[in-house]
């Protein structure tokens, strides 16, 4: 029904129609607001389904049927609500956030409902190769993904529990905190691993109080869904340090900016005993940013950096802000940086000129063919490619200057 608009009333029955029709024609986001168009998002683009505009009776209908008949007070005292919604689609988890908006017209909302897989899938459905797919599912510590909103952050934690516990030789107990809880577990088969998921702050108020939960409970693994504070940093560097396995979450721009930001947390009479105590517990950084390839579906684009013994101990010599420089630098020169692994899918047909440019954040005025026999050439050595495809684009409009001006 969708195809054709909406309809003149969006009921509740219209909605639990409109989850159905997203969840089968593959749309992740879904977009309503008081007095706007019904917004869709499908592979990372941005639609209206119609003209028509939803009103405020329609919204604040919608929201009592997603949440309950309290949400406009629920929604006064809070600012925002943002929940699981419990439907009957077996394949998908229907998270929601609703959150009251100012418009032309006075008070408005908009709901955002996301729409997710509910069962994980493996690290080779998300294309993770060697050697990151092996870092991700080896050693003990501190495990830390990062990206943008929407850079399936959550859905590359959930294939490392899922692959990890599908490859355990005698079974892991494995307990994981989240808000809300996207994938599930039920019904997999988990090689003898037993995993609890818990919700915050449903079954326990902070991230913080569950990691203090998780140490009172022997695991093998912990999975914090987002470190967003200095209590629940400090807490996941105490069980990764006492030698438990975590993965969690941190907003951030890139690997460095990860390791940054968590400084950040801290007083910097602080940061080089809380950088000592990172350098000892991390594992892996892993940046993860999701883009449109050519085929008009999402690519997943990841950097990263694996800490072996070797790292560590060159880090520990260094002081925080001379450890941040160092790691750019192993980046780099391992070919894990996001620009190396931008070219790379460009040279084999997966992104356009157009993605590699705003990645990159420079124009390259050599052609397509140039830019893909550029790679080519280097690569033995991934690191010096974007270096190089920028080189040859400086000169190459250096020349064409040059020649303008003589002319």
């Amino acid at each position: 029904m969708f195809e054709k608009g909406l309809p003149k009333y969006l009921s509740a029955e219209c909605v639990t129609e409109l989850l159905h029709y997203g969840c089968k024609n593959g749309i992740s986001d879904l977009c309503l607001q008081s007095h706007k168009p019904l917004y869709i998002k499908k592979q990372g683009q941005l639609h209206t389904v119609a003209e028509r505009a939803l009103t405020q009776h329609e919204m604040k209908a919608i929201c009592q049927h997603l949440y309950g008949a309290n949400v406009e007070a629920e929604l006064a005292r809070k600012g925002e609500l943002d929940f699981r919604f419990q439907s009957d689609i077996a394949t998908h988890v229907v998270r929601v956030n609703i959150t009251s908006a100012f418009g032309s017209y006075l008070d408005g909302l908009q709901i955002s409902i996301r729409l997710n897989q509910s069962k994980p899938l493996s690290l080779a459905d998300l294309a993770v190769k060697a050697p990151l797919c092996e870092y991700m599912k080896q050693g003990r510590g501190l495990y830390l993904i990062s990206g943008p909103t929407g850079g399936g952050k959550t859905t590359l934690q959930a294939a490392m529990i899922q692959d990890r516990c599908k490859e355990s030789v005698h079974g892991l107990k494995v307990l994981t905190y989240e808000a809300p809880i996207e994938y599930s577990f039920d019904g997999l088969s988990l090689n003898n691993s037993l995993i609890c998921q818990s919700e915050i702050p449903k079954n326990l108020p902070t991230y913080a109080a569950a990691v203090r939960n998780a140490l009172r409970r022997n695991p093998d693994l912990i999975m914090i869904g987002e470190t967003r504070d200095r209590e629940t940093l400090t807490s996941v560097l105490e069980a990764a340090y006492t030698g438990h396995d975590v993965i969690t979450t941190i907003h951030a721009s890139g690997v460095v900016d990860v390791f940054r930001r968590a400084l950040n947390y801290y007083q910097q009479s602080e940061r080089d005993l809380v950088y000592s105590d990172m350098v000892q517990a991390l594992q892996l950084i892993v940046w993860q940013n999701l883009v449109i390839g050519v085929d008009g579906k999402l690519i997943a684009l990841r950097e990263y950096l694996h800490f072996d013994d070797q790292m560590k101990q060159k880090l520990l010599t260094l002081s925080y802000r001379d450890g941040c420089g160092y790691l750019q630098k192993m980046i780099k020169e391992k070919g894990c940086d996001l620009y190396t692994q931008a070219l790379e899918a460009y040279r084999n047909n997966s992104i356009a000129k157009a993605t590699l440019e705003s990645l990159a954040g420079i124009t390259l005025s050599l052609s397509g063919d140039d830019i893909k026999e550029l790679a080519a050439k280097q690569k033995d050595d991934p690191s010096m490619l974007l270096f190089q495809a920028r080189k040859e684009s400086q000169t190459s409009s250096h020349m064409k200057n040059k020649g303008e001006v003589h002319a």
